[in-house]
Parts: structure tokens; sequence; C-alpha cells
């Protein structure tokens, strides 16, 4: 089970860096920025116009022919750096994944989501984010739920409210009484759970 979480963690982060490596730029360099810091309510006719994305570079013909220039006036016209080592097929790999990425994943990116959002998506998804969580924290919330694995079929009692363990309890002919407390109700709840039919 480790080494599965553990590769499901390293895909989690490749997926990351290549997605930041290819849209990161572009939101950050998209998301407009106020004139002056020293105001904190900075209404939108303080912001600068973003700059117009200049023409992405493509040489004629098939990527196969181009020339290690083409490639990297193609890659860097696109923000991504081709790096000053990169043989001429890595530069044609890098270019045939750029040719056919899709344009759009259909993934709604939360980086882009207002603080309201990501605190109503939290509450959706049973996550406590708390009144003085900063945009950057709800953020990180947001993605840690949404790459943790994926339920099993089996529900995880650890997430369940005190009522839900009483309810269970109750359907399964168990007593929880009045006073126990949730790290009790738990317990009696795992121990329903793992016993022998």
């Amino acid at each position: 089970m480790m080494v599965q979480l553990l590769y499901v963690g390293v895909a989690a982060v490749a997926v990351g860096v290549i997605v930041y490596n290819v849209w990161g730029t572009q939101i950050s360099n998209s998301i407009p920025t106020p004139t002056s810091s020293k105001d904190k309510d900075v209404t939108l006719s303080t912001y600068k116009a973003p700059k117009p994305a200049s023409a992405a570079y493509t040489p004629s013909g098939e990527a196969q022919t181009w020339s290690e220039d083409d490639m990297r006036k193609f890659l860097s016209s696109r923000n991504m750096d081709p790096g000053h080592h990169s043989s001429k097929e890595e530069l044609l790999a890098m270019v045939m994944a750029k040719l056919n990425e899709p344009t759009s994943t259909g993934f709604d990116d939360p980086s882009e989501w207002s603080a309201e959002d990501m605190r109503s998506w939290l509450k959706e998804n049973k996550m406590d984010p708390g009144h003085s969580a900063s945009r950057m924290e709800l953020l990180a919330m947001v993605e840690s739920k949404m790459h943790e694995p994926k339920s099993t079929g089996f529900d995880d009692p650890t997430e369940w409210s005190a009522e839900d363990m009483r309810t269970w309890l109750k359907e399964n002919h168990m007593d929880p009484g009045h006073h126990a407390s949730r790290l009790e109700l738990l317990a009696m709840v795992e121990s329903k759970m793992h016993e022998p039919k």
C-alpha cells in the first residue's frame, strides 16, 4: 500500500511540474498586478493591462526537418525553456509534445478560483477551511484533497461525524451510549467493521 502511495505521490509531482512548465508562466503572466503595492483595496481601474501575447514562432515544414535553432525558437515562443545543452532528439521530443498537447484538459484549475469558491468546495468535500486561512493555504488544501487517493469502495469511518458513527452503530445493533466521545465511537465502529462475520 505504501509503495502505491509513493507512486501516486511521484506521479502527482511529475504532473505538477509538467503542468507548471506548460501553463505556469502563462497563468502567472495573465494575472494583473496592482500598480501600487501600498494600496490594499485596489480597484480594477488601477491594474495594468496584461501585455498582449506575442505571435508564436512556427517554422514551415515538418517538425522533423526543422533546424535546432528553429526548434529552440518554437519552444521559446511558447514559454518553454529548451536549455542550452539539449540534443536535437530532445528538442524534437519537446516540439512534438507541444504540437500534440490538447488545447483543453477539461480540468478546472483551482488556482483560478476565488477564496470563497475554495472555501465552498472544501466544505462540500467535508473539509473545514477555517476562517483565517489565507488564499495560498486554501489552495494547498484544495489541491491536497483533489490529489488524495480515491476511495477503494470502503468508507473511511475516520471521516465520519460523531452522529454518523452513532447512527451506523445503531444500524449494526450496537448501543453507542449518549456520552461516548468521538474517539470511543470510532473505536466501536472499527471494532464492529473488523469483527469476523
